[in-house]
């Protein structure tokens, strides 16, 4: 049984007239940020291991999670085929993880993200929001096998007055 968690990056700052991957968060994303990790701080499995998007705004958020969570930064892994809006990029990058990892932690991008929790989970979420953090169980060995699995869990920052 594999974990896979899903962070979308918190949200981001649009008048900053930067281009789409160097476009950083905004001050409500980052506060965001830090009540969200606060919030997901027992849910993530020792021993995850965290991927992110190398776009500023995805890797910002994996940062401040690390430094909420207390982890080193180094752990946090750049994976340049997270930085996609398609879900079937995004299952072809999980799908290459080492499968001596049990769990692993991605921070990306919307639609991919939403989409990809639709196809592998077995509940409907209309739409991950930013910063939301989606938990799935998977009922395989080996990550290049993905299929369909559970749902464990969903949080979502409006749901705890989080913004």
């Amino acid at each position: 049984m594999k974990q896979l968690l899903l962070i979308r990056h918190a949200k981001s700052d649009w008048t900053a007239g930067q281009s789409d991957r160097e476009r950083p968060l905004n001050d409500r994303g980052k506060r965001t940020v830090y009540g969200m990790a606060a919030l997901v701080r027992d849910r993530i499995p020792s021993g995850t291991v965290v991927w992110s998007s190398p776009a500023r705004r995805a890797l910002t958020t994996a940062r401040l999670f690390a430094t909420t969570l207390g982890w080193e930064e180094k752990r946090i892994q750049v994976k340049e085929d997270l930085y996609t809006f398609d879900d079937s990029e995004l299952e072809s990058a999980i799908s290459e993880c080492p499968d001596e990892v049990e769990s692993l932690l991605v921070f990306g991008h919307n639609e991919a993200i939403t989409d990809l929790v639709n196809t592998f989970g077995d509940r409907l979420i209309v739409n991950v929001p930013t910063a939301g953090f989606v938990h799935l169980e998977l009922p395989i060995t080996h990550w290049a096998l993905l299929r369909k699995g559970r749902t464990i869990m969903t949080i979502f920052p409006k749901e705890h007055d989080i913004t």
